[in-house]
C-alpha cells in the first residue's frame, strides 16, 4: 500500500460518512472515493455468528425494515450482511447502512464466549485445478505460513475449532467454498465496531487477491509471505 493510499484509507477509517469534508486538499476528489471503493473489489459476505439466543434477539422487530435490507437470518446462530459490488461502485451508501446497523445500542453486549466473524469474499474468476492445488495441497508450505501469519498476527485468532490450514473444508482458518465461488476467513474475532470489521473486510480482499496471485504463480512464496506481512504491518498502524 503506498503513501496515498494509507492516507486516503486512515481519512475514511477515522471519518467514513463526512470523508468528503476532508478532502479539499486534494485535487480530485472522485479519484478519493474511487480509491475507498477499490479497496473492496468484489461482493463481501459477513456472517455474525452469535448463537440462536442473540441471533434471535439481534433480528426482533428488523426483518423487514428497510435499513438493513441485506441483512439475513441464515440459522439458528448466524446472521449474514452481503455487501454487493454494483451498488457500492454507485455510492458509498451500503457501508453506512452496515455502519448505522452496528451503532445500535446494546449490540456491543451482545457477544459470548465462542462468538466470531466470516467474511467471504468473492472471486472474479472461479479457481482452477492448478492454482487449487497449489494453495491446497501446498507442498512448500506458503499457503499454511500466510495463513498464520493472517490468524495470529492480524486477527489475534485464538480459537481452536479452525485449524490454522488453507483447505476447501470446515474446521479450517482460510478456505476455498467451490459452492460460492469464495474464499472465506473463519478466524476473526467478534467485533461490533464498524471501524475494526471494515479493516477485517479490505484485509480478507487483499489477502485473497495475494492467494490468488502465489497460486497462479504470479510471484513467488517468499514474496506473498512478504506482501502479506507488509500490508498486516501497514494496516494494523491505521
Amino acid at each position: 500500500m503506498n503513501t496515498f493510499k494509507r492516507q486516503m484509507l486512515k481519512l475514511y477509517l477515522d471519518h467514513p460518512f463526512d470523508f468528503n469534508l476532508y478532502l479539499d486538499g486534494y485535487k480530485n476528489k472522485n479519484y478519493a472515493f474511487r480509491l475507498i471503493k477499490s479497496f473492496i473489489p468484489t461482493d463481501t459476505g459477513i456472517e455474525w455468528e452469535i448463537g440462536n439466543a442473540l441471533t434471535h434477539k439481534l433480528m426482533r422487530g428488523y426483518k423487514s425494515k428497510s435499513i438493513i435490507p441485506r441483512l439475513v437470518r441464515d440459522s439458528s446462530y448466524e446472521v449474514t450482511y452481503r455487501i454487493n459490488k454494483s451498488d457500492l461502485n454507485l455510492h458509498l451508501s451500503q457501508l453506512k447502512v452496515m455502519y448505522e446497523f452496528m451503532c445500535r445500542p446494546g449490540l456491543a453486549k451482545l457477544r459470548q464466549s465462542k462468538s466470531g466473524i466470516h467474511i467471504h469474499t468473492n472471486l472474479f474468476h472461479d479457481l482452477n485445478s492448478e492454482v487449487r492445488e497449489k494453495l491446497i495441497i501446498d507442498q512448500y508450505g506458503f499457503s499454511n505460513k500466510a495463513v498464520k501469519l493472517i490468524a495470529k498476527e492480524f486477527f489475534n485468532y485464538g480459537g481452536t475449532f479452525n485449524q490454522l490450514r488453507f483447505d476447501w473444508s470446515k474446521g479450517n482458518a482460510i478456505i476455498y467454498r467451490s459452492n460460492y465461488k469464495t474464499i472465506e476467513y473463519r478466524c476473526i474475532n467478534m467485533t461490533w465496531e464498524f471501524r475494526e470489521l471494515l479493516k477485517y473486510i479490505i484485509t480478507c480482499h487483499h489477502m485473497t487477491n495475494l492467494f490468488i496471485q502465489y497460486g497462479s504463480g504470479k510471484i513467488s512464496g517468499e514474496k506473498f509471505l512478504s506482501n502479506v506481512k507488509t500490508f498486516i504491518d501497514d494496516i494494523l498502524k491505521l
